[in-house]
């Protein structure tokens, strides 16, 4: 079997050096040592596929993720759009009892108060008998209606919202409408990041073709209601025979696979695909679970096998 050694320059860019040098001539030996540590495998194995030979050290180096092939569930999923809104049961506009005066003023717009924490002393028109105003709930002043020495009216002295809970609503198309069902999964998508919570309500929209579905979640990630929101709704569920991780799927030459692991040989194996969900997709033909094959930085060794083809082709 004819084997091509790679440059060192190579190996620079996909592994880390082995350990760390403290003088010339210990990087001197480390690049001869792992000089021989990639070889690509230029020749076909008995399918006709094609393979690279590599280190174990090196794919640990090159944080390429080791994944072995499984039945699992792949989660039938539709996107929608929506909008978040504060809990209205964690919102309180808070008013005065009696008409009177304001003869003190304790928070101000922006202050985080805890439930029952003293807000303002208010004498009453009527009876000349001074109360407190306390919060009715722990949460931040985001509107305040009060001044030192002002008569109150009906207009709220504070409004205090808690945003530890919120509220996704959720537009659900009419050609979704049968689909999507209380209690189903939802990953909310936010700059980045994911939520996971389910739908709480789902609810007609007087005058219009769509749906509301009202989804609450934790809100961990201190998102400020009223901006929009893109969701994944999990309408059904389907367990398939062999499901592998989405990341692992490369193209060679106009053909899907998936570099899998024969000892320190990684060999790009064609594969038919089928369902997938936003993490796993459904291996139809190709390979049989229990198989270990290559996912996270997978295209490292694309790219080194694509170069091995472009070397063979002068």
């Amino acid at each position: 079997m004819n084997k091509l050694t790679l440059l060192v320059a190579f190996l620079s860019i996909i592994s880390p050096p082995l350990f760390a040098a403290d003088n010339h001539a210990h990087e001197e030996d480390h690049k001869e040592s792992t000089h021989h540590e990639l070889e690509e495998n230029d020749e076909h194995n008995h399918n006709g596929a094609e393979g690279l030979t590599i280190a174990q050290q090196v794919i640990d180096e090159s944080n390429i993720g080791i994944k072995k092939s499984a039945s699992g569930v792949i989660h039938q999923t539709i996107t929608t759009y929506g909008l978040i809104n504060a809990d209205t049961n964690s919102l309180s506009h808070v008013q005065a009892r009696y008409s009177g005066e304001i003869k003190k003023i304790q928070k101000n717009i922006g202050d985080f108060v805890t439930k029952g924490e003293f807000l303002a002393r208010i004498e009453s028109s009527d009876s000349l008998q001074a109360y407190t105003i306390t919060a009715p709930l722990s949460g931040q002043i985001i509107q305040k209606h009060a001044n030192l020495g002002e008569i109150t009216s009906d207009k709220p002295l504070f409004v205090i919202a808690n945003f530890e809970t919120l509220w996704a609503e959720l537009k659900i198309f009419p050609k979704n409408q049968d689909d999507v069902k209380p209690n189903q999964k939802v990953t909310l998508k936010y700059n980045g990041e994911s939520i996971e919570s389910e739908i709480a309500h789902i609810i007609p929209q007087l005058g219009s073709p769509y749906l509301t579905a009202r989804v609450p979640f934790k809100n961990y990630l201190k998102i400020t209601p009223g901006i929009f929101i893109e969701a994944d709704i999990a309408t059904a569920l389907e367990t398939v025979p062999v499901r592998v991780e989405k990341v692992a799927l490369q193209t060679l030459n106009d053909q899907q696979g998936i570099f899998i692991q024969k000892n320190n040989e990684y060999v790009f194996t064609p594969v038919v695909t089928g369902a997938f969900d936003q993490k796993f997709i459904e291996i139809k033909q190709g390979i049989k679970p229990g198989a270990y094959y290559a996912s996270d930085n997978s295209y490292l060794l694309l790219a080194e096998l694509q170069k091995s083809e472009a070397g063979h082709s002068h």
